[in-house]
Order: C-alpha cells, then sequence, then structure tokens
C-alpha cells in the first residue's frame, strides 16, 4: 500500500517493511534505488535498479559520475526522507566539487548543500503488511 509519509507507518497496525523508492541525479545521469526500512524505519538495505523488474545490492557504474553517485546514495542522510512527503528532496555536494568551509574536524566527504550538484528525490513509499 503506497503512503505519502512514512510516519503514517507508524500509527499502522502490521507493517512488516517500508520501501522508499528514489532517485539520484548527478551531471545528467540517474540513478534509481530504494531504500528498505524496517517497520519503524530504520534503514536496513538499500537496494539498486539494473532492469525495469530487477534490483541488486551492488550497482555496476563504470564512470567516475556513477561511482560518484553510489557513494552518495550509500553515505546520504536519509533522515529528511523520514520526516517529509512524497516527492521531498535533498541536495549535496562533495568536498572534491566544492570544499566545505568549516573546520576540519567537522568534515565529511558528502554534506547537505541547497546548491549542490547531487540531487535526490523521494518518489514514492510502499508498506509491506504481514
Amino acid at each position: 500500500m503506497e503512503i505519502n509519509n512514512i510516519l503514517d507507518a507508524l500509527i499502522m497496525d502490521g507493517v512488516s517493511e517500508i520501501v522508499q523508492y528514489c532517485e539520484c541525479k548527478y551531471n545528467d545521469k540517474l540513478i534509481e534505488f530504494r531504500l528498505i526500512n524496517d517497520d519503524i524505519g530504520v534503514v536496513d538495505e538499500i537496494e539498486f535498479k539494473i532492469s525495469e523488474d530487477e534490483w541488486a545490492y551492488e550497482y555496476e557504474g563504470n564512470d567516475e559520475d556513477m561511482k560518484l553517485m553510489v557513494n552518495a546514495i550509500n553515505e546520504a542522510p536519509y533522515e529528511v526522507f523520514h520526516k517529509s512527503d512524497v516527492g521531498a528532496e535533498l541536495v549535496l555536494n562533495h568536498e572534491s566539487i566544492k570544499p566545505q568551509n568549516v573546520p576540519n574536524h567537522m568534515k565529511t566527504g558528502f554534506y547537505v548543500d541547497q546548491e549542490g550538484p547531487i540531487q535526490f528525490t523521494l518518489i514514492k513509499n510502499v508498506v509491506k503488511l504481514d
């Protein structure tokens, strides 16, 4: 069953899994992936779409842009998707693209930057019931 916000699933009985379908765009390239959450919204797994009906735990991106996107997907702070409705966006940047203006002990590879080039979109939430 599709829901608008995964917080809605927390008040439902019999939820076994929450699947969030997402996209990541960078330099005119797109990777579709899904977050497999447990019944309370904790991300258990990330799966990448490799064909119309096939998903895999690994993505075979062979160029530098695709590798950067896969790393961004694996390291993104998805909490924003847990508090937002379908259509929510998360925009990241990377230290190699635009250095962060923060002290060294606070730096991370990927960071939230509303002007960043790595764009995530929450496409839909699907709840699986027992």
